[in-house]
């Protein structure tokens, strides 16, 4: 039965992981202070392979990797202050205009925010700034969902809901709108026909693609707290839900 057994895999320094990705056949974690991947060995024990000793000479004290995603035949690993591309065994640091919150993939696209800034997205390889989101810049985003290839949702921390058709911003109005306000956003995830918000304060909100509230799952009625950390969807399109206290799905 898959899931019923587990195996503990440690760091060699003891370090928190603090991202995990699965690319092509291969586990790869970020840490603090360190990234890379790990292999199967004969036996199948997991062994692992630090990427850091190719980094020739850049410094990176103190930094925690929360971030890695594979976009355009690269993987990417993000802490708030560095951002690195991984392609054919080689590493290339990508430049940042100052400090980054967390990458977002969506539609086979690659965003990421500056902290006090606007959003950018990466294009082979370096940052590109959206027009018009430097609006964004007293809020953090949380989630960029999309609608279409061209069309996004885009859920933030302390602002609510915005539309971005590829040249403009609106306010996504609906019947959520404010209560998503009060409840801060903390990520967000499609599944099917369905948006899905984690929030902070008030636990899971289900909207269909019109915004219209199918379910507001919170402590009153099925969750073991309201602070929703990590979403995932699996092939079946079923929901987990990581809190802050406990795993639901």
């Amino acid at each position: 039965l898959r899931g019923s057994l587990f195996r503990l895999f440690s760091m060699s320094l003891q370090t928190p992981v603090r991202s995990v990705r699965f690319i092509n056949g291969k586990v790869y974690t970020g840490s603090f202070e360190e990234f890379g991947y790990w292999e199967p060995d004969a036996s199948g024990r997991l062994l692992y392979n630090s990427l850091v000793s190719k980094l020739e000479g850049i410094d990176i004290r103190n930094e925690e990797f929360w971030r890695i995603e594979y976009h355009e035949g690269a993987i990417y690993f993000q802490s708030f202050g560095s951002l690195f591309r991984y392609e054919n065994d080689r590493l290339y640091e990508v430049l940042l205009p100052g400090s980054m919150l967390f990458l977002i993939k969506s539609a086979d696209r690659l965003f990421i925010q500056q902290i006090d800034g606007g959003l950018f997205e990466i294009i082979g390889g370096s940052l590109h700034l959206v027009e018009g989101s430097n609006f964004f810049a007293d809020t953090e985003i949380k989630s960029i969902l999309n609608l279409s290839k061209e069309k996004f949702i885009v859920g933030t921390s302390s602002k609510g809901v915005y539309q971005f058709n590829g040249s403009s911003w609106q306010p996504w109005d609906n019947q959520v709108q404010r209560l998503l306000i009060e409840s801060k956003i903390n990520n967000g995830l499609r599944v099917g026909d369905n948006i899905v918000f984690g929030t902070i304060l008030n636990g899971l909100f289900i909207l269909d693609i019109e915004g219209k509230m199918l379910t507001h799952l919170h402590s009153g009625n099925s969750l073991q707290n309201n602070t929703v950390l990590a979403l995932a969807s699996d092939k079946e399109n079923n929901l987990w839900v990581g809190l802050d206290k406990g795993l639901l799905s």
